[in-house]
């Protein structure tokens, strides 16, 4: 019975460092932080829309790195296309359009494919942003998809 209940522990350490791991790569946009980069900031979808809808609010700028097809299905209104971050061709795009913004101006990521803590598309877009010098660069919380988290919660949405 002593065996049994240390296997058990044990297998509860290591699920509990697995779910901890997978936190902190969420937490770090899966940028790869290290001690000398910290990890990207998380936003969350209500705090964003508040913002957004308050004419006294600063604006950051809103990046939607998924797919083409779901920018023109609905996007976050001001967000612009900063190409597919999963692809080559998407950081291409997305360095491209970043090379003339202010380095130290606020950059929230979003994707809306699936929860942000598994997206292909979050993470890669975030390193490269860092990679060009991005200062403040964060996420945005999506749990699930753009629809859950933002569409169905009734916030402002464009779309084309």
């Amino acid at each position: 019975m002593k065996r049994r209940q240390v296997l058990v522990g044990a297998a509860a350490w290591v699920a509990l460092a697995a779910c901890k791991r997978s936190q902190d790569d969420a937490s770090a946009g899966g940028s790869g932080a290290t001690g000398d980069q910290a990890p990207a900031l998380l936003v969350e979808p209500a705090d964003l829309a508040a913002r957004l809808a308050d004419p006294k609010s600063v604006k950051p700028r809103v990046v939607h790195v998924g797919p083409t097809y779901l920018f023109g299905k609905g996007h976050i209104p001001g967000a612009v296309w900063g190409g597919e971050g999963g692809e080559a061709e998407g950081i291409a795009h997305l360095t491209a359009a970043a090379k003339d913004w202010a380095r130290d101006a606020e950059t929230i990521v979003y994707c809306g494919c699936c929860p942000m803590w598994r997206c292909p598309n979050v993470r890669p877009a975030v390193k490269a942003l860092r990679g060009m010098g991005f200062t403040r660069v964060a996420t945005l919380d999506l749990s699930t998809t753009l629809k859950d988290n933002w569409t169905d919660r009734g916030y402002a949405i464009e779309r084309g």
